[in-house]
Parts: C-alpha cells; structure tokens; sequence
C-alpha cells in the first residue's frame, strides 16, 4: 500500500514539472511571436521624430553652436518706411516690424524682432512652457528730440513706459562700456531678470533717433551676441 502511494506522489511530481516546463515554453513563443509582429519604425521614421520637450526638464537649456566666425549672412532686410536697411544671419527668422501708430505719443518708432531659429523650433514644440519664449534679438528705434547722449538717454530712461532701459547704475555687472563700430559710438551693457539680455545703443548722424539693438536669452546662447554685433555694425554702415 505505502508502495502504492509513493508511486502515485511521483507520478504528480513528474506531471507538475512537465506543466511548468510546457507553461515557460509556450510564454517565450508568445513572446517571440509578439515582437515579429509589431512593426518597427525604419531609420528614417525614428530621425523624423522631434523630440518632446519635458516639462520637468530645466527651460534654460544650450544653444550648441558658440563660433561667430562662420556666420553665413545671406539675407538683407530693407524698410523704406523706417529708412533702415541690416543684413542678418540664416541662423535668425524673417525680421518681423511691429510699428508704432502715429496718432500714438510715445517715444518709440518701431520694433523689428528677429528669432533665432533652433530655439523658435523647441519652443513651438514645447507644450508645457508658459514663460518666457525664444532667444531673440530686438531692433527698436526712438525719438530723441532733446537730442542727449547715449549715456544719459540709458541712465534717464531705466524705467521710462515703452523704452525701460533696465539699467542699474550702481550693479557691478551693468557698468556701461562704450567703443566704436565702423567709426561710430556706441554703448554697450547688459542686464539679468527672468532671462538676460545684452543691449548695444548708438544714434544717426544728428542724433535724432536712437537704435538699441538687444538681445533677450533663458539659454546660454552663445551665439546670439555674435548675431548681435553683426546686426549693429550692418545698421551703423548704412545710416
């Protein structure tokens, strides 16, 4: 009888291993079927891709590109209106005009924004992103009637509605340099809020009209200020 049972608890033992041997067979070829038949993306799908910005990752992310020496300038931007004429390079958006209405009475003619691209392309593609927005440089042109300095004009009119300055005499990083583009004056500073901004101003012959030309950053844009000079030396050529 004990023979019996002992042959009957062998032949259950047997039976539970070859059970669990069928059941990890039969998982790996369903596994194995699965992955033939889910379609993988080519090389060229994967590359058309974009990436999803994360919301969680740091906004203030590196523009890559840091040299200016090989800047190509290929576009020419030209507005009778505002007789100014600047080439830009082929890393910066179509210039963009905002003018001021003339019935308004406000010291500043007219604004021309220009984007510079591969931050335009993240932030379009960012939908978790509401402040701030992509690198750009600002063309903005005022009345100066009183016909004052550089210095005084950026000192008097720190917070002055449609042109705020933002510079702070007495911070140690905001300190005025002046130097000449294309034998004409200009003075150059700089100042940090949200993001940061480099700032050159220079004026016409009878200094009638000021140009600052500025740039606005909440990267490491290294290249940006290359575009900036480029920008102010090619308006100072030709007015």
């Amino acid at each position: 009888m004990k023979q019996k049972i002992s042959v009957i608890s062998v032949a259950i033992n047997i039976l539970l291993v070859l059970g669990i041997v069928i059941y990890i067979v039969l998982s790996s070829l369903s596994n194995t079927s699965q992955s033939k038949t889910t379609p993988l993306l080519t090389t060229q799908e994967s590359e058309n891709i974009p990436p999803t910005p994360d919301a969680s990752e740091d906004i203030r992310y590196t523009i890559t590109t840091s040299s200016t020496e090989d800047i190509n300038i290929p576009h020419t931007y030209t507005s009778e209106e505002l007789d100014i004429t600047f080439e830009y390079a082929n890393t910066l958006t179509k210039p963009i005009a905002r003018i001021t209405p003339s019935d308004e009475d406000r010291p500043d003619i007219a604004t021309i924004v220009l984007s510079d691209i591969e931050s335009k392309t993240w932030w379009d593609a960012c939908e978790h992103c509401y402040e701030g927005g992509p690198d750009q440089i600002d063309i903005t042109l005022f009345r100066n009637p009183k016909r004052i300095s550089l210095e005084e004009w950026i000192i008097t009119n720190k917070d002055a509605p449609y042109i705020y300055t933002n510079y702070e005499p007495f911070h140690p990083s905001q300190q005025m340099k002046t130097f000449t583009i294309n034998e004409r004056k200009i003075v150059e500073y700089s100042w940090v809020g949200l993001g940061s901004s480099d700032v050159i101003v220079f004026q016409n012959e009878d200094n009638s009209i000021i140009y600052r030309v500025s740039t606005y950053s909440l990267s490491n844009n290294l290249r940006l200020k290359g575009d900036l000079y480029h920008l102010a030396s090619s308006i100072l050529s030709k007015i």
